[in-house]
């Protein structure tokens, strides 16, 4: 039975660490199938400049395994998405469906269930006011979106500190994604998001978030066999 990590949120780019580098590349050497669920790459970058850039090694490694890309709301499927991943990736999709022991793990990103203001930008603007309204967000996303980056970055410089503090803005969309789970799936099945960068395994809930790899942490859920864990380390 093969063995799958499955971890979301990466968010890679043009600017490289060093660190996260090297812990992805030895997590995915301990894995034949790899689960990329949403947000590997990040579209405030060109796709093709982030697959040249220093995580060229990353990319390289990865034509080693069974991959599967679950589709984010910061790598949409998009033309430029496939052209720059499709060398690695074996399947794309906007969720999978992965069976462990008695369990089944229905994967998706998240964004489909917590949406963001940022889906507006990806939504056709059929009338005047919608077309007013989408170019009042890109706007003012231009503006929100380098100082996340700017947050994020140090989030990564001071992760004792600065990561708690926006566990008061992800709880609730843990908590949205559980009700969902609850509301929506079978007995034996388990919701597996990325998207709120919060790892809580409530597997008895219904509800996995295995986290994010963006805050100077490598955070993932490892399946082997029947066994399910959720592995958060910190680099």
């Amino acid at each position: 039975m093969k063995s799958t990590i499955i971890l979301s949120d990466l968010h890679l780019g043009e600017r490289v660490n060093k660190k996260r580098k090297r812990a992805f590349l030895e997590a995915f050497r301990n894995y034949d199938r790899i689960i990329l669920n949403g947000d590997f790459l990040d579209d405030y970058w060109d796709y093709f400049k982030t697959r040249n850039s220093g995580w060229s090694p990353v990319f390289e490694f990865l034509k080693s395994k069974e991959v599967i890309y679950v589709f984010g709301n910061h790598d949409r499927d998009s033309v430029e998405l496939r052209q720059a991943t499709d060398d690695f990736v074996d399947t794309y999709c906007d969720e999978c469906f992965l069976p462990v022991g008695e369990h089944e793990l229905v994967i998706r990103h998240g964004h489909r269930i917590y949406p963001r203001p940022d889906t507006i930008l990806y939504t056709p603007a059929n009338n005047i006011f919608q077309k007013i309204l989408k170019w009042f967000v890109k706007g003012i996303w231009k503006i929100i979106y380098p100082i996340i980056l700017i947050t994020r970055f140090s989030i990564e410089k001071y992760p004792k500190t600065l990561a708690y503090l926006q566990r008061w803005f992800v709880k609730p969309q843990n908590r949205r994604m559980k009700a969902y789970a609850k509301e929506n799936l079978e007995p034996h099945q388990i919701l597996v998001c990325g998207h709120s960068h919060y790892a809580q395994d409530l597997r008895d809930e219904q509800f996995i978030n295995e986290g994010a790899n963006s805050y100077n942490r490598i955070e993932y859920l490892s399946i082997r066999g029947d066994e399910m864990k959720l592995v958060v380390k910190k680099l």
